[in-house]
């Protein structure tokens, strides 16, 4: 099945497309609400919708554009907020690959300000991306950008980030987490060395804990398949 990929910005989450997503959203994680699914969404600046051959949505992803002054120096950030794809098309690259494509135009219109990818986790699978697109990221075998992760969660999140240990604690309100028969933890997957990872620096992620993630958005430091979509982006 062929999925197509496009972009909608704040202006265009409508009361039927919010409902519309937060069917999908609240079909893989709990607890959770509409109203704070949709005051989630109005805070971002736009979502990439993933859709059928015949128009319905069947995953998304919701992205927040955020100009934040660290470590004596402007950077921008694509804070990835909720990301969702239906069970039967997990593994097919259309949202991912729009995603980074995106990501590409948006670094093609200040080429000289660091771009950055923030990524909040309570699932390896999303966790995933972040080997698959980059060379370097954080956490990750090259500590490098701990002091700038934390420095941008620490003003993105407040209290609620634990530089110390990377993770982002949930609303005491409602703590959602990934339901259980989604998690995918089956031996064959915890001997995955990126799915290790993940569960040694998220050990809270059943309760709704969220690793916090960081790497440079950049053509050097993206794998041969991600760079191919950035620089398209770029144009």
């Amino acid at each position: 099945m062929k999925l197509t990929g496009s972009i909608l910005r704040q202006s265009d989450f409508g009361a039927a497309l919010t409902a519309e997503l937060y069917q999908i959203y609240a079909a893989y994680y709990a607890p959770t609400s509409l109203a704070m699914f949709a005051r989630d969404l109005a805070s971002k600046a736009y979502a990439i919708i993933v859709r059928t051959p015949d128009g319905r949505v069947c995953g998304f992803s919701t992205v927040a554009r955020l100009r934040i002054s660290a470590e004596g120096r402007e950077v921008e950030v694509l804070f990835s907020g909720d990301t969702v794809v239906e069970r039967p098309h997990w593994g097919e690259q259309t949202l991912p690959f729009r995603w980074i494509e995106e990501a590409g135009r948006i670094k093609s219109e200040r080429p000289d300000v660091p771009l950055y990818w923030l990524l909040i986790t309570k699932g390896h699978r999303t966790f995933r991306y972040l080997p698959g697109f980059a060379k370097t990221y954080c956490p990750g075998p090259h500590q490098n950008l701990r002091a700038l992760r934390d420095a941008i969660a620490g003003q993105v999140f407040g209290g609620r980030f634990d530089a110390r240990t990377g993770i982002l604690r949930p609303d005491p309100d409602c703590p959602t987490a990934l339901r259980p028969e989604f998690a995918g933890l089956d031996a064959a997957r915890i001997d995955n060395p990126h799915v290790r990872a993940f569960l040694s620096q998220n050990p809270g992620h059943a309760g709704g804990d969220e690793l916090v993630c960081l790497c440079a958005l950049s053509a050097e430091n993206l794998r041969p398949r991600a760079r191919r979509q950035f620089l398209k982006g770029m144009g």
